[in-house]
């Protein structure tokens, strides 16, 4: 009897130790080693990646880290080489976006990858492309361009052309699209033959500093425009939104001073072009908020013609 109970005592014991092992177990699971690695989490926007977009860019860094790291070790930090990567990079990278995404660039900024993108390459906002509808446009003749050899090429050609004394564009600024540039202008007021307005008035949008007794009575309406030249070998359409003032005027204020190095050494390949695109605005009367033109009132190339930039184009 002594030795059953000494046995039951025994086997009672050691289930209450297993028991109470597996529940230690249990509770208190034993840490892995090898832990995965942290994952930075993503601004959470309604411009956020999808997973999809997540998993290709954070590819396309670490491809161009690879890659970037080699050409500093043979050829230097200032190799045309690395220009070329950070170029088609990003490039790469505005193709996963959505047009949504590329129109909301600086929200998309705060996302993870994006800010050690935009920490890896030099870059410029980007514009939106397509562009919205409501404008007018032309292809400049691919005889202007004949001797380009990089993009930086096309650029200086245009910057001449509307920054001579015949055009007097001075205030011009610089954005992406995928393959290429655009080169803005800032909105100008026009006369009803689509030349540009003399004096002082020509560049304040429609905001005058003085007015005189008749503009109370008789409402000075204005007629204004902005040129936007797209330089890609990308074909595009207008998307379904209209454009509107608001953006035509912010163009030139969120442009950039420059092209970066990394857009002006790409080279000028076959397929190329330049398309001039023109938004036409008005105003009611003096001091007032501008309105897009819809449906613009003259074609890009009177535009060109009247502004006196066809004439300026030069190979």
């Amino acid at each position: 009897m002594n030795a059953f109970k000494t046995t039951l005592l025994v086997f009672l014991c050691t289930a209450g130790c297993i028991s109470i092992t597996q529940a230690q177990i249990i509770s208190h699971p034993r840490t892995r080693v090898n832990t995965a690695p942290v994952v930075l989490r993503r601004t959470p926007t309604r411009f956020a990646f999808s997973n999809l977009q997540q998993r290709r860019l954070d590819s396309l860094l670490r491809a161009y880290r690879l890659k970037a790291d080699s050409i500093r070790r043979i050829s230097g930090v200032n190799s045309p080489k690395l220009i070329m990567l950070q170029a088609k990079t990003r490039q790469q990278a505005s193709l996963l976006l959505t047009t949504e995404q590329r129109q909301n660039f600086q929200v998309l900024s705060q996302d993870t990858t994006m800010a050690m993108l935009n920490m890896e390459l030099p870059s410029i906002k980007p514009f939106p492309f397509p562009p919205p509808k409501g404008y007018t446009f032309t292809v400049l003749d691919d005889a202007i361009f004949s001797r380009c050899r990089v993009l930086g090429d096309a650029n200086t050609i245009i910057r001449n052309a509307i920054t001579s004394s015949n055009c007097n564009y001075n205030d011009i600024g610089y954005y992406s699209i995928p393959d290429g540039f655009v080169l803005v202008t800032k909105v100008e007021e026009i006369n009803g033959d689509a030349t540009s307005v003399s004096g002082t008035d020509r560049f304040t949008e429609g905001q005058y500093e003085t007015m005189n007794i008749f503009d109370y009575f008789f409402p000075r309406k204005g007629y204004f425009r902005v040129f936007a030249f797209l330089v890609t070998d990308k074909a595009f359409n207008a998307t379904n939104t209209a454009v509107t003032a608001a953006e035509g005027l912010a163009w030139i204020r969120l442009a950039a001073n420059i092209l970066p190095d990394a857009i002006k050494n790409k080279p000028f390949t076959p397929g190329y072009n330049c398309s001039v695109i023109v938004y036409e605005f008005r105003s009611e009367e003096a001091n007032t908020h501008l309105s897009p033109l819809l449906s613009p009132k003259f074609s890009a190339q009177t535009h060109l013609e009247k502004s006196h930039i066809s004439e300026s184009l030069h190979p």
